[in-house]
């Protein structure tokens, strides 16, 4: 698989409206668990589900070495994916809505326990590419954004996000920043 940079953006849980479900092509709820799990290296279970299809259950490994990280994913049988789940730790549970922009998808993560707790959007792009430009039919997401998340910002990975007082301290850090300073540098899409 090739290289590909996540550029990500942590959101406003306001941003939870029912406009998204309209701007959205479709979405779907995710639910993912860890098998393995160190600093530069993740190996996780991941079980979507569809709104028109039975699930699907996928095994990715991620491995960073030398600057960039590697991604291995492989689709696994129902048994198996059940099987991994039972024994998975740092589960989760997303809603992802997609919005496809030409060659490119934005993704945006809704986290929930109980209720929401995190909002996250991110685009793939192809290793060495720059951050791109927010195109126009989402503009309306500008309002939401709270920070740019650098490549090198290992928080933001959803194997840390799965930990919901971790990603609510995370949150309110830069909510409460964003109160105060709603100019601060990092936060502009242009």
């Amino acid at each position: 698989m090739p290289t590909e940079h996540e550029y990500k953006y942590l959101l406003s849980l306001d941003v939870a409206d029912e406009e998204l479900q309209k701007l959205c092509s479709w979405s779907r709820e995710i639910q993912q668990g860890y098998l393995a799990v160190s600093d530069d290296m993740n190996l996780r279970v991941r079980h979507s589900i569809h709104p028109m299809k039975d699930g699907d259950w996928v095994l990715t490994f991620k491995q960073k070495i030398a600057g960039r990280q590697i991604e291995v994913e492989q689709e696994l049988e129902l048994r198996d994916g059940m099987d991994l789940w039972e024994v998975s730790t740092r589960k989760l549970k997303k809603v992802r809505h997609l919005f496809p922009d030409f060659r490119i998808t934005w993704e945006l993560d809704l986290f929930f326990g109980p209720d929401l707790y995190f909002a996250m959007m991110e685009v793939e792009v192809d290793e060495g590419a720059p951050r791109p430009d927010l195109p126009e039919s989402l503009e309306f997401l500008k309002k939401h954004i709270l920070y740019e998340v650098p490549l090198t910002d290992d928080r933001f990975s959803n194997k840390n996000l799965g930990d919901v007082s971790f990603a609510t301290d995370l949150y309110n850090k830069y909510k409460e920043e964003t109160w105060q300073q709603p100019q601060r540098k990092g936060r502009s899409m242009t």
